[in-house]
């Protein structure tokens, strides 16, 4: 399913089937990642760097454990 991104707003997609509390997207510039329901409700209202800073923060946590990176809340 085509979206827009919700890190740099570029065309993405976004895998399904949903998980139940994130969503897994994989952007052409942003690449694979997941955000939770209550991330993506106020990812829209956070500037730009703030997004961005979201999902290095979710890399930085997702290469201890080599999984995909899941922005949450918390990182905003």
């Amino acid at each position: 399913m085509s979206v827009n991104c919700p890190i740099c707003e570029a065309e993405a997609e976004e895998k399904l089937p949903r998980a139940s509390d994130h969503i897994e997207i994989v952007c052409p510039m942003c690449h694979r990642f997941g955000i939770t329901a209550s991330a993506l409700a106020i990812v829209y209202h956070r500037l730009p760097e703030d997004r961005h800073a979201a999902l290095y923060h979710a890399r930085a946590i997702a290469a201890q454990d080599k999984k995909t990176p899941l922005i949450t809340s918390g990182m905003f």
